[in-house]
């Protein structure tokens, strides 16, 4: 009796193994990358069999599908880091940094922990991805500063913190994109003069005006 239980154990092992295996075949020729990575899910589920073949027909796969998908793994990884280079080098730090952050998410997958060329450009996507996260959290840290000093009518730090951002932080989304304005309060005695900029009035003292870093526009 107990070796028919083993017998039928055995049996039902050896099913549910052959059923594994072909679903992983039909994904391996599919030949995404996520039907790939569904196969190796797959055939590590796989449930120990006796048969020796169905065993090795399964680990044979198994290491095929793993190069399979690491390459494609890989390959992916090489775009989005050359992605991440080329916004880097056009001052996109947000964007570079979001693509160095796909990169390392994709190069973590196990079926490249083995691989130099994965360990290599890992090693360069965290290191990228910190340094720009870094840089872009200070920024973040001086306009948020700026921010509160202008809510509390305190131009003249707003103007040197500003400043400092411009200098130290050539790049950030608040450079970059030309929202970021400087703040000239100007103050008269008697008040109330009409403050010019060209032929338009912009205010009367006292009153707080803006111009861009870099061109200083007259005020009258």
């Amino acid at each position: 009796l107990l070796r028919d239980i083993a017998n039928r154990r055995d049996a039902l092992a050896k099913a549910a193994a052959e059923q594994s295996v072909a679903e992983a075949e039909g994904l391996e020729r599919t030949g995404t990358a996520e039907a790939l990575d569904r196969a190796v899910r797959i055939l590590r589920g796989v449930p120990e069999t006796k048969d020796a073949l169905l065993a090795r027909r399964r680990d044979d796969m198994l290491a095929r599908v793993r190069t399979r998908f690491g390459g494609l793994k890989l390959a992916q990884a090489r775009e989005l880091m050359k992605a991440a280079g080329q916004a880097q080098d056009g001052g996109d730090f947000v964007a570079a940094r979001d693509a160095f952050t796909n990169a390392r998410l994709v190069l973590e997958v196990d079926v490249l922990a083995e691989q130099p060329d994965a360990t290599r450009l890992l090693e360069v996507a965290r290191g990228s991805e910190r340094s720009l996260d870094e840089y872009l959290r200070e920024a973040d840290r001086l306009t948020a500063t700026a921010r509160d000093a202008e809510k509390a009518g305190e131009w003249e730090k707003t103007l040197g913190i500003l400043q400092r951002l411009v200098k130290e932080r050539p790049n950030a989304p608040a450079v970059r994109d030309g929202t970021l304005r400087y703040p000239l309060a100007i103050a008269t005695e008697p008040p109330g003069a009409v403050v010019r900029q060209g032929d338009a009035e912009v205010g009367r003292t006292p009153c707080v005006v803006t111009y861009p870093p870099g061109k200083r526009t007259p005020f009258l």
